[in-house]
């Protein structure tokens, strides 16, 4: 009893029914009002979005699709009784645009409809009162590809261009959009590559400024394509020629020498690895003298090979040629062939012996003795009348492809009965 005699106390002190009592009334009367008064409230929402119509039919009717305005948002102040307005959530607030009456490209104003849920509430505004709407017509076309290689090349190796597998990509989307889409980029990451691949890469869109394009709007037929690269082995080859014999002049005749004296080629890595020189072409050695210098031009080289650096394709070529001179030979061996034996002639030498002068190099002709040398007397004795004669004499060698006898030659016979 004494304690709750205290707490009579404490809230008669602190008149905390009195003040209780009076927050009670004071809400009891602002329902009353409220209810009874009901007044009428304005509320903005924002960010309300824009659902466009029409859109399927300007593209089966010609061709148009929308490509700016579509997420176009609003700002609508809604009015209505304060009881409505407190039901009232954003969700239930629509906002649609018509486009299907367009046939054309082009930006056009477009006036909207705000839907709400129930007549008890309005529109009071809208913020703007109309939306823009860009419309494009929608085309497809092919754009380059270009290719371009990032990474380094390892020592003795050498990046070859790469190519694509197409040429061109094909890319659908706005008229207008398009247009900005200079080419498509593939970019190939080899690094250390020592043996040629074709792999699958994606493409960047750049447009005329050079920079990277992107939209929404654009659609490709592929989004990669196959790219291929060779790597070359480079290596360092001597060089040698194809002599051709001409005249007195044959191959096993003339040394050459180059200037460079190497070049550096590079192929594929099977290829290169099995050559041990690099052929300058053929030289005609008719006419040629010691010291004649050539100027060739080195085009003849394996399909898949090529020069590291194609400005280094003339070589100079310098033939040195073993002398050719001529020396002079006493011949005293003849064979005498008579045709008609039974002639009852005899043919018989008068001449003893026989300068002949030989021709070659000076190297073979240190060698060769009379013996090298075939001298024979060809005759009809039955059509010769007896007496001395003069008659021609045919001289061979035993090397006729590095010997040759230099001039014409005739001995002196006597015919006897």
């Amino acid at each position: 009893m004494r304690q709750w005699s205290k707490i009579k106390e404490w809230l008669a002190k602190h008149d905390v029914l009195t003040r209780a009592a009076a927050l009670l009334a004071a809400i009891m009367i602002w329902f009353f009002v409220m209810d009874s008064e009901n007044p009428d409230r304005d509320i903005e929402y924002r960010d309300i979005p824009v659902t466009l119509t029409g859109t399927s039919s300007i593209y089966n009717a010609y061709n148009l699709s929308v490509i700016s305005g579509a997420d176009t948002t609003v700002r609508v102040t809604v009015t209505g009784r304060n009881d409505q307005m407190i039901r009232l959530e954003q969700d239930q607030i629509t906002a649609s645009a018509d486009i299907s009456h367009i046939t054309q490209p082009g930006t056009y104003t477009i006036p909207y409809e705000v839907s709400l849920p129930n007549n008890q509430v309005s529109v009071k505004s809208r913020n703007p009162s109309a939306i823009e709407v860009v419309v494009d017509r929608i085309v497809t076309q092919a754009v380059p590809v270009r290719v371009t290689v990032e990474g380094e090349e390892p020592d003795g190796y050498l990046y070859d261009t790469a190519h694509s597998s197409e040429e061109t990509v094909m890319l659908t989307g706005p008229a207008s959009q398009l247009e900005e889409v200079e080419y498509a980029l593939v970019t190939l990451e080899a690094d250390g590559w020592t043996e040629g691949r074709t792999v699958t890469v994606s493409y960047d869109l750049i447009d005329t400024e050079g920079e990277v394009y992107t939209s929404p709007h654009i659609t490709r037929e592929t989004e990669t394509v196959n790219v291929t690269m060779t790597v070359r082995k480079i290596v360092t080859l001597p060089l040698t020629a194809t002599l051709v014999d001409g005249g007195e002049i044959t191959a096993d005749m003339v040394r050459t020498t180059f200037s460079p004296e190497t070049i550096q080629v590079a192929g594929p890595e099977f290829v290169v690895d099995r050559l041990d020189s690099i052929d300058v072409g053929e030289i005609d050695l008719t006419g040629a003298r010691d010291g004649d210098q050539i100027e060739m031009v080195i085009n003849s080289l394996p399909s898949t090979v090529i020069l590291v650096n194609p400005e280094d394709n003339q070589v100079t070529v310098t033939l040195e040629i073993d002398e050719v001179t001529t020396r002079t030979i006493s011949v005293t061996d003849f064979q005498i062939e008579d045709s008609t034996p039974d002639s009852g002639k005899s043919v018989e030498l008068t001449s003893q012996s026989l300068s002949v002068v030989v021709r070659g190099r000076g190297s073979v002709l240190e060698d060769i003795t009379a013996e090298d040398i075939i001298a024979t007397i060809q005759v009809n004795s039955e059509w010769l009348e007896v007496g001395p004669h003069t008659v021609p004499v045919t001289l061979t060698t035993s090397d006729p492809e590095r010997l040759t006898i230099v001039g014409e030659y005739s001995v002196l016979v006597n015919v006897t009965q």
